[in-house]
Protein backbone atom coordinates (compact mmCIF):
# COMPACT_ATOMS: atom_id res chain seq x y z
CA UNK A 1 0.00 0.00 0.00
CA UNK A 2 1.44 3.27 -1.11
CA UNK A 3 1.53 6.16 1.32
CA UNK A 4 0.94 9.70 0.11
CA UNK A 5 2.49 12.42 2.21
CA UNK A 6 1.51 16.01 1.69
CA UNK A 7 3.64 18.75 3.16
CA UNK A 8 2.81 22.42 3.24
CA UNK A 9 5.62 24.84 3.86
CA UNK A 10 3.73 27.95 4.90
CA UNK A 11 4.23 30.74 7.40
CA UNK A 12 1.55 32.66 9.18
CA UNK A 13 1.82 36.22 10.41
CA UNK A 14 0.75 36.02 14.03
CA UNK A 15 0.39 39.78 14.21
CA UNK A 16 -2.13 39.91 11.41
CA UNK A 17 -5.36 41.17 13.01
CA UNK A 18 -7.32 40.68 9.84
CA UNK A 19 -6.70 36.94 9.71
CA UNK A 20 -7.68 36.51 13.36
CA UNK A 21 -10.87 38.53 12.92
CA UNK A 22 -11.84 36.61 9.79
CA UNK A 23 -11.28 33.28 11.55
CA UNK A 24 -13.32 34.49 14.53
CA UNK A 25 -16.16 35.52 12.25
CA UNK A 26 -16.13 32.14 10.50
CA UNK A 27 -16.34 30.37 13.85
CA UNK A 28 -19.17 32.60 15.03
CA UNK A 29 -21.10 31.95 11.83
CA UNK A 30 -20.87 28.19 12.41
CA UNK A 31 -22.04 28.40 16.05
CA UNK A 32 -25.82 28.16 16.80
CA UNK A 33 -27.46 31.42 17.77
CA UNK A 34 -29.54 31.58 20.97
CA UNK A 35 -32.13 34.30 20.35
CA UNK A 36 -33.58 34.11 23.91
CA UNK A 37 -30.13 34.60 25.42
CA UNK A 38 -29.58 37.72 23.30
CA UNK A 39 -32.95 39.18 24.37
CA UNK A 40 -32.21 38.44 28.03
CA UNK A 41 -28.82 40.11 27.84
CA UNK A 42 -30.37 43.16 26.19
CA UNK A 43 -33.02 43.54 28.93
CA UNK A 44 -30.44 43.15 31.66
CA UNK A 45 -28.34 45.82 30.08
CA UNK A 46 -31.27 48.24 29.93
CA UNK A 47 -32.14 47.63 33.60
CA UNK A 48 -28.54 48.24 34.63
CA UNK A 49 -28.60 51.60 32.83
CA UNK A 50 -26.30 50.62 30.06
CA UNK A 51 -26.58 49.21 26.62
CA UNK A 52 -25.29 46.20 24.96
CA UNK A 53 -21.62 46.45 24.35
CA UNK A 54 -21.13 46.76 20.61
CA UNK A 55 -19.08 44.16 18.96
CA UNK A 56 -15.76 45.23 17.58
CA UNK A 57 -15.67 45.47 13.81
CA UNK A 58 -12.90 43.60 12.00
CA UNK A 59 -9.81 45.69 11.57
CA UNK A 60 -8.53 46.29 8.06
CA UNK A 61 -4.88 46.85 7.32
CA UNK A 62 -3.88 50.42 6.61
CA UNK A 63 -2.71 50.89 3.05
CA UNK A 64 -0.79 53.97 1.98
CA UNK A 65 -2.20 54.91 -1.45
CA UNK A 66 0.19 56.61 -3.77
CA UNK A 67 -0.90 57.78 -7.24
CA UNK A 68 0.90 56.19 -10.17
CA UNK A 69 1.34 59.52 -11.95
CA UNK A 70 1.41 63.16 -11.00
CA UNK A 71 -1.09 65.54 -12.50
CA UNK A 72 0.32 68.71 -13.93
CA UNK A 73 -0.40 72.03 -12.36
CA UNK A 74 -3.79 73.17 -13.57
CA UNK A 75 -3.18 76.79 -12.64
CA UNK A 76 -0.66 77.50 -15.40
CA UNK A 77 -2.05 76.11 -18.66
CA UNK A 78 -0.49 76.86 -22.03
CA UNK A 79 -2.11 76.45 -25.46
CA UNK A 80 -1.13 73.25 -27.34
CA UNK A 81 1.65 73.27 -29.89
CA UNK A 82 0.17 73.46 -33.40
CA UNK A 83 3.29 73.05 -35.46
CA UNK A 84 5.13 76.10 -34.19
CA UNK A 85 8.37 74.11 -34.21
CA UNK A 86 8.11 73.43 -37.93
CA UNK A 87 7.17 77.01 -38.70
CA UNK A 88 10.06 78.34 -36.67
CA UNK A 89 12.44 75.98 -38.43
CA UNK A 90 11.27 77.07 -41.86
CA UNK A 91 11.41 80.77 -41.15
CA UNK A 92 14.65 80.56 -39.20
CA UNK A 93 16.43 78.69 -41.97
CA UNK A 94 17.90 81.23 -44.36
CA UNK A 95 18.63 78.61 -46.99
CA UNK A 96 15.03 77.41 -47.26
CA UNK A 97 13.73 80.97 -47.19
CA UNK A 98 16.01 81.96 -50.08
CA UNK A 99 14.87 78.96 -52.10
CA UNK A 100 11.23 79.85 -51.61
CA UNK A 101 11.77 83.50 -52.45
CA UNK A 102 13.72 82.76 -55.63
CA UNK A 103 11.20 80.13 -56.69
CA UNK A 104 8.37 82.64 -56.35
CA UNK A 105 10.30 85.43 -58.10
CA UNK A 106 11.61 83.39 -61.06
CA UNK A 107 8.32 81.86 -62.19
CA UNK A 108 5.73 84.54 -63.04
CA UNK A 109 2.07 83.92 -62.44
CA UNK A 110 0.72 85.95 -65.39
CA UNK A 111 1.75 87.70 -68.59
CA UNK A 112 2.36 91.08 -66.94
CA UNK A 113 4.83 89.61 -64.47
CA UNK A 114 6.61 87.72 -67.24
CA UNK A 115 7.29 90.77 -69.43
CA UNK A 116 8.32 92.89 -66.44
CA UNK A 117 10.66 90.37 -64.83
CA UNK A 118 14.44 90.27 -65.18
CA UNK A 119 14.05 87.19 -67.39
CA UNK A 120 11.54 88.81 -69.70
CA UNK A 121 13.50 87.91 -72.86
CA UNK A 122 13.56 84.23 -71.91
CA UNK A 123 9.81 84.23 -71.27
CA UNK A 124 9.07 86.10 -74.51
CA UNK A 125 11.09 83.58 -76.48
CA UNK A 126 9.22 80.73 -74.79
CA UNK A 127 5.85 82.30 -75.67
CA UNK A 128 6.91 82.85 -79.29
CA UNK A 129 7.94 79.20 -79.57
CA UNK A 130 4.55 78.14 -78.24
CA UNK A 131 2.63 80.34 -80.69
CA UNK A 132 4.72 79.15 -83.65
CA UNK A 133 4.11 75.51 -82.73
CA UNK A 134 0.36 76.06 -82.41
CA UNK A 135 0.14 77.87 -85.74
CA UNK A 136 2.25 75.22 -87.44
CA UNK A 137 -0.14 72.59 -86.14
CA UNK A 138 -3.16 74.57 -87.47
CA UNK A 139 -4.66 74.73 -84.00
CA UNK A 140 -7.00 77.62 -84.96
CA UNK A 141 -8.06 79.89 -87.75
CA UNK A 142 -8.90 83.55 -87.43
CA UNK A 143 -12.60 84.38 -87.75
CA UNK A 144 -15.09 87.05 -86.87
CA UNK A 145 -16.86 86.50 -83.55
CA UNK A 146 -20.31 85.04 -84.30
CA UNK A 147 -23.34 86.49 -82.49
CA UNK A 148 -24.76 84.78 -79.40
CA UNK A 149 -21.64 82.65 -78.96
CA UNK A 150 -19.54 82.68 -75.81
CA UNK A 151 -15.91 83.55 -76.49
CA UNK A 152 -13.57 81.71 -74.13
CA UNK A 153 -10.50 83.37 -72.65
CA UNK A 154 -7.01 81.99 -72.07
CA UNK A 155 -3.90 82.57 -69.99
CA UNK A 156 -0.20 81.82 -70.00
CA UNK A 157 1.35 79.27 -67.65
CA UNK A 158 5.10 79.43 -67.08
CA UNK A 159 7.53 76.85 -65.78
CA UNK A 160 11.29 76.39 -65.44
CA UNK A 161 12.76 72.94 -66.14
CA UNK A 162 16.28 71.74 -65.44
CA UNK A 163 18.09 69.64 -68.01
CA UNK A 164 19.60 66.66 -66.12
CA UNK A 165 22.39 66.29 -68.70
CA UNK A 166 23.54 69.86 -69.31
CA UNK A 167 22.21 71.16 -65.98
CA UNK A 168 20.78 74.19 -67.78
CA UNK A 169 17.45 75.86 -67.13
CA UNK A 170 14.76 75.63 -69.79
CA UNK A 171 11.96 78.15 -69.90
CA UNK A 172 8.56 76.87 -70.95
CA UNK A 173 5.38 78.82 -71.68
CA UNK A 174 2.07 77.04 -72.22
CA UNK A 175 -1.10 78.61 -73.62
CA UNK A 176 -4.02 77.28 -71.59
CA UNK A 177 -7.66 77.95 -72.38
CA UNK A 178 -10.08 78.51 -69.51
CA UNK A 179 -12.18 75.42 -70.02
CA UNK A 180 -14.14 75.89 -66.81
CA UNK A 181 -16.26 78.39 -68.77
CA UNK A 182 -17.49 75.63 -71.09
CA UNK A 183 -21.10 74.45 -70.91
CA UNK A 184 -21.99 70.77 -71.08
CA UNK A 185 -23.88 69.55 -74.18
CA UNK A 186 -23.11 72.90 -75.87
CA UNK A 187 -19.33 73.21 -75.92
CA UNK A 188 -18.54 69.55 -75.22
CA UNK A 189 -20.18 66.15 -74.75
CA UNK A 190 -17.92 63.25 -73.78
CA UNK A 191 -14.85 63.78 -71.59
CA UNK A 192 -13.84 60.15 -71.02
CA UNK A 193 -10.22 59.26 -71.78
CA UNK A 194 -8.24 56.16 -70.71
CA UNK A 195 -4.89 56.53 -69.01
CA UNK A 196 -1.77 54.36 -68.89
CA UNK A 197 -1.67 51.68 -66.23
CA UNK A 198 1.38 50.73 -64.24
CA UNK A 199 1.08 47.14 -65.47
CA UNK A 200 1.27 48.34 -69.08
CA UNK A 201 4.47 50.24 -68.37
CA UNK A 202 5.99 47.18 -66.72
CA UNK A 203 5.01 45.01 -69.69
CA UNK A 204 6.66 47.52 -72.02
CA UNK A 205 9.89 47.34 -70.03
CA UNK A 206 9.81 43.53 -69.94
CA UNK A 207 9.36 43.29 -73.72
CA UNK A 208 12.25 45.67 -74.35
CA UNK A 209 14.47 43.67 -72.00
CA UNK A 210 13.47 40.32 -73.54
CA UNK A 211 14.32 41.49 -77.07
CA UNK A 212 17.44 43.37 -75.95
CA UNK A 213 16.04 46.72 -77.06
CA UNK A 214 17.38 50.07 -75.93
CA UNK A 215 15.17 52.54 -74.11
CA UNK A 216 15.76 56.25 -74.48
CA UNK A 217 14.26 59.18 -72.66
CA UNK A 218 14.03 62.59 -74.29
CA UNK A 219 12.30 65.89 -73.73
CA UNK A 220 9.73 67.09 -76.26
CA UNK A 221 9.03 70.79 -76.16
CA UNK A 222 5.45 70.46 -77.43
CA UNK A 223 4.40 66.99 -76.32
CA UNK A 224 0.67 67.56 -76.18
CA UNK A 225 -1.14 66.08 -79.18
CA UNK A 226 -3.83 68.53 -80.22
CA UNK A 227 -6.74 66.36 -81.31
CA UNK A 228 -9.30 67.49 -83.88
CA UNK A 229 -12.40 69.24 -82.56
CA UNK A 230 -15.93 68.67 -83.81
CA UNK A 231 -17.50 71.41 -81.67
CA UNK A 232 -17.41 75.09 -82.56
CA UNK A 233 -15.28 76.75 -79.90
CA UNK A 234 -14.06 80.33 -80.13
CA UNK A 235 -11.26 81.85 -78.10
CA UNK A 236 -9.83 85.32 -77.70
CA UNK A 237 -6.40 85.99 -79.13
CA UNK A 238 -3.55 85.18 -76.74
CA UNK A 239 -2.30 88.00 -74.56
CA UNK A 240 0.74 89.61 -76.08
CA UNK A 241 -0.15 88.37 -79.60
CA UNK A 242 -3.36 90.29 -80.27
CA UNK A 243 -3.27 92.03 -83.67
CA UNK A 244 -6.14 94.41 -82.65
CA UNK A 245 -8.21 93.34 -85.62
CA UNK A 246 -11.21 92.27 -83.58
CA UNK A 247 -10.89 88.71 -84.86
CA UNK A 248 -11.06 85.66 -82.60
CA UNK A 249 -9.51 82.20 -82.78
CA UNK A 250 -11.83 79.51 -84.12
CA UNK A 251 -10.32 76.36 -82.66
CA UNK A 252 -9.74 73.48 -85.03
CA UNK A 253 -7.84 71.37 -82.52
CA UNK A 254 -7.96 71.05 -78.77
CA UNK A 255 -5.88 73.06 -76.33
CA UNK A 256 -4.73 72.57 -72.79
CA UNK A 257 -7.59 73.35 -70.45
CA UNK A 258 -10.56 72.16 -72.50
CA UNK A 259 -12.75 69.71 -70.65
CA UNK A 260 -12.65 67.22 -73.52
CA UNK A 261 -9.09 67.85 -74.71
CA UNK A 262 -7.89 64.50 -73.35
CA UNK A 263 -10.74 62.76 -75.16
CA UNK A 264 -9.73 64.41 -78.45
CA UNK A 265 -6.13 63.39 -77.81
CA UNK A 266 -7.17 59.76 -77.33
CA UNK A 267 -9.26 59.72 -80.51
CA UNK A 268 -6.37 61.08 -82.57
CA UNK A 269 -3.99 58.54 -81.03
CA UNK A 270 -6.30 55.62 -81.89
CA UNK A 271 -6.53 56.78 -85.51
CA UNK A 272 -2.76 56.90 -85.78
Amino acid sequence: MNNIIENYDAMQNENDDVMRNVERDDVMRNEPVDEFAEQRDRREGELNGGGVEPQNEPLLPHVNYEPRYNLRNRQNLNPPDRGDTINNFMFDSEEIEDILIHACDDVPSNYAEAVQSELSEEWKNAMRDEILALKKNDTWIMAKPPPNVKILTNRWVYKIKNDPITNQEKYRARLVIKGFLQRKDIDYEDVFSPVARYNSIRAFLVISAAHNLKLRQFDVKFAFLNGDLTENIYMKQPEGFDDRSGMVCHLQKSLYGLKHSARCWNKSLLIV
